[in-house]
């Protein structure tokens, strides 16, 4: 009882803080404007300065061991994601037809800004051998002049292995042009090295320049427009790649943020102007709301993170929250001030009365989202922290702009009319009476569901899939997966084996282990993830051996002596080609191993790296290292590190805020009882996910943490008001039918805001932003009914306890009482 005594008097003190922190706010309103308004604009200044990011390196944090491996990859491999053209003739082989790929070829070649290469069958790389000569040219270097040479040039490519399901289907119906990006175009180095005799750079002592976003979008845009105007002509055409994909993705986030922002302010400006109709309760909270928002992205540009696919979630997401605690303070102000006249003792009655709970509503709710800024995955991590930093940001503007705007401006005074309110008086009041009427059965009710609930979480999961995020019908994602049945693939596994002394790729112990895993590798199969295609130096090693053996098929194999290799790769590397870069580094200590992969789900890709990791261990040399990249081991570290975030964030999120519940209340066993309103409605709705098939993923994760911060601010409006009026009153049920005349009206229109702006996702162009709007505004309305229905059911069989046992509690504490 001493314990819930002094909790009381820290209450009665902070109370009297806010009275105070009103009272000067009123005195001194302009310089309190000035000084805020400076602030915000400094900040604002840095919003320019945004940049987005969507790639799939952009999910880890910059010193992640997955992006350092990354990047060593593109420092010396070059860009990996590439935009995949598939074109479908109706043969492929036809001199009309080759013609239009010519053609294709050669303007992507002259249009493509930021251009690495472009790769097709019309420079595939053809080798072969004229006695001791090794001969390396393109496919279509001499133009067939007639049908024998056409048909000479068709088996050629049919029955070359590198070809197939790459430049190639399969059944030789379908060919791909592959181009390739690169930061510097190649032009622009050549004229700058004009007139120099100098020697080139190494690979892997240049610097390198990775491609911004900006750049593939704008050659992305480039490719569309010209494959459009092939697709006018005829050609069925299909485009794809993970440049592609994010692209796509970036757009449509675009799109969608602006949209989302736009909808948000005006659901924001309307649900205010039918709750206050004056224009003052409309322009003070969206004041505020719009300055929370610009100066959290001004602190993300300033601190150098980027705008991410999850972050598209801030703008609105904090103006829901921000608007909320402005409404509490704001309704307390007109009901005192329509009352009394009196306009300074309106301002401090309200941030009296509700400063303390908005304060803590406040920090339980950023505590909620900074629960993911230690995450793995860096957008959600990010997210986390600068929604955090937000929502104490849309704090201060509430407790300091509000006052100041009330004691600057003319207000105008409403004369009050009970009857008025007709309509939201009685259904509030219907509310409450069943509410606490019948708390035995509302227990027992909730006990139930949460049980039936546990059951849908055995079959929750997670996953991973970026280019699921798209719709259905977004023609990107259509073309992918046809591309990818088609050619069996088109993500990759690269795998990095690094023999550790230069010229070590020329040991023909290397090369024979590196085509012992070819075969292996190909009959792993794993939910739907297999591969029937590698690349490695082993293929050109055979492809030159082949050549320089009369093209006898009995040559595609390894030569065994070290000096014949290393002269046959040094007679492939004067040959006029620099395909031996795309295989090896310029040391020939380190090779490349491509996997070519279907694109899809991350959750099953996880047994299949698994399975390919006990591949490689299990004859690999002791002196040989390796690392992987690529787009599925991303997929599958993203998928495993939004997993592990998901549950430690959603401990702390529980731990933390438990405590500052059970701080506000004074009491442990009656804030853990406070707690399970909160809990309760996300249990519920994971279940729910779980029976609904919806899978979590980096943006279903947040909604626990989101709806339980905003979940405890009512729980804490609700309880502190109702402590007021029970001291008053001292009836438990007239304090419950009260607390829903005075702040359960600001709860409903703060619920409504919250679930509003959520809903707002259900336009979005990705699925995963749809599933997060739906679930999240529904777990926050389930929350609503936790406040409004189970907490005072709660609260009623405490009161029936205290009641049985003793008189003492609540009245004498200055807090509800806890159990006996």
């Amino acid at each position: 009882m001493a314990q819930i005594e002094v909790i009381a008097g820290v209450h009665q003190k902070l109370e009297r803080w806010f009275e105070s922190l009103a009272g000067f706010i009123y005195n001194h309103p302009k310089k309190v404007l000035l000084l805020v308004f400076v602030m915000a604009a400094a900040i604002i200044s840095q919003v320019p300065k945004l940049v987005i990011d969507v790639s799939n390196e952009g999910f880890f944090h910059r010193n992640s061991e997955i992006v350092t491996n990354y990047n060593r990859f593109l420092d010396q491999y070059g860009r990996e994601e590439v935009i995949l053209i598939a074109i479908e003739p109706e043969r492929v082989f036809d001199p009309d037809f080759l013609l239009q790929l010519q053609a294709l070829h050669e303007e992507l070649e002259a249009g493509i800004p930021y251009l690495d290469e472009v790769n097709s069958l019309i420079n595939a790389r053809n080798t072969r051998g004229e006695g001791d000569e090794l001969i390396v040219e393109d496919l279509f270097d001499n133009w067939p002049q007639n049908a024998e040479q056409l048909a000479a040039i068709e088996q050629r490519a049919m029955s070359n292995p590198v070809y197939r399901n790459l430049l190639l289907s399969e059944d030789g119906r379908m060919t791909t042009v592959i181009v390739r990006l690169v930061a510097s175009p190649q032009e622009e180095v050549d004229d700058f090295m004009a007139g120099f005799d100098a020697e080139p750079l190494e690979a892997d002592t240049a610097e390198v320049k990775y491609l911004t976003d900006d750049q593939a979008g704008e050659s992305v845009d480039k490719v569309m427009a010209i494959i459009d105007r092939y697709r006018a002509g005829g050609l069925s055409i299909k485009i794809s790649g993970g440049t592609t994909v994010t692209q796509v993705i970036k757009t449509g986030m675009r799109r969608d943020t602006g949209r989302f922002t736009i909808a948000a302010l005006v659901m924001v400006a309307l649900v205010l102007g039918l709750m206050f109709r004056r224009l003052s309760g409309v322009l003070m909270p969206m004041t505020g709301v719009i300055l929370t928002v610009l100066c959290t992205i001004g602190l993300m540009a300033y601190t150098g993170t980027a705008f991410k696919i999850i972050t598209q979630i801030l703008p609105s997401f904090l103006m829901a929250v921000g608007v909320g605690a402005a409404v509490h303070i704001l309704a307390l102000f007109y009901r005192e001030y329509d009352t009394t006249g009196d306009k300074q003792g309106a301002i401090v009655h309200a941030l009296g009365m509700a400063g303390l709970p908005v304060l803590m509503a406040c920090v339980t709710t950023a505590a909620g989202m900074m629960s993911f800024s230690n995450a793995a995955t860096a957008p959600i991590a990010e997210l986390g922290l600068f929604a955090g930093i937000g929502v104490l940001l849309s704090l201060v503007f509430t407790l300091v702009m509000i006052p100041a705007f009330l004691a600057l401006f003319p207000v105008r005074q409403k004369p009050i009319r009970e009857s008025s309110e007709g309509g939201l008086h009685e259904l509030l009041t219907a509310i409450g009476r069943f509410a606490t009427g019948w708390p035995r059965m509302i227990v027992l009710v909730c006990t139930l569901a949460t049980l039936f609930a546990a059951v849908g979480l055995l079959s929750l999961r997670f996953y991973h899939n970026p280019l699921a995020w798209l719709p259905e019908e977004e023609p990107v994602r259509q073309d992918t997966y046809y591309i990818d049945e088609r050619i069996k693939g088109v993500a990759s596994l690269e795998v990095i084996f690094d023999t550790g002394v230069e010229n070590g790729v020329y040991e023909p112990a290397f090369l024979n282990y590196l085509d012992t895993l070819e075969e292996p590798l190909k009959a792993i199969s794993h939910k739907g993830v297999d591969s029937d295609k590698t690349l490695s130096i082993v293929d050109v090693v055979k492809e030159i051996n082949q050549a320089l053996n009369e093209d006898r098929e009995a040559f595609h194999r390894i030569p065994q002596q070290r000096e014949l290799i290393a002269q046959e790769l040094f007679l492939f590397e004067n040959s006029g080609t620099d395909d031996l870069e795309d295989f090896v580094d310029s040391q020939f200590s380190q090779s490349r191993f491509s996997v070519k992969l279907p694109w899809t789900d991350a959750s099953a890709s996880v047994g299949y790296l698994q399975q390919v990791k006990e591949v490689i261990e299990r004859e690999k040399p002791a002196n040989l290292s390796y690392y992987y990249t690529g787009v599925m081991p991303m997929f599958v570290t993203t998928f495993a590190e939004t997993k592990t975030s998901m549950q430690e964030s959603y401990l702390i999120a529980a731990v933390v805020i438990s405590l500052l519940m059970i701080l506000f209340i004074g009491n442990w066993r009656l804030g853990l009882l406070a707690m399970i309103p909160n809990f309760t409605p996300i249990f519920m709705a994971l279940g729910l996910m779980g029976f609904f098939g919806i899978e979590l993923n980096v943006f279903t994760m947040f909604t626990g943490s989101i709806a339980i911060g905003l979940a405890v601010d009512d729980t804490m409006h609700f309880l502190h008001t109702y402590n007021r009026f029970y001291q008053k009153l001292g009836d438990t049920r007239q304090a419950i039918l009260q607390t829903f005349q005075s702040t359960g009206r600001a709860m409903l229109v703060t619920t409504v805001v919250l679930s509003l702006a959520f809903f707002i996702y259900l336009s979005a162009t990705m699925s995963s932003v749809f599933t997060f709007g739906l679930i999240t505004g529904s777990t926050i309305l389930f929350a609503l009914f936790g406040d409004f229905i189970l907490m005072p059911a709660i609260l009623m069989l405490l009161a029936r306890r205290r009641d049985e046992g003793n008189n003492s509690g609540v009245a004498n504490s200055g807090q509800p009482a806890p159990s006996a």
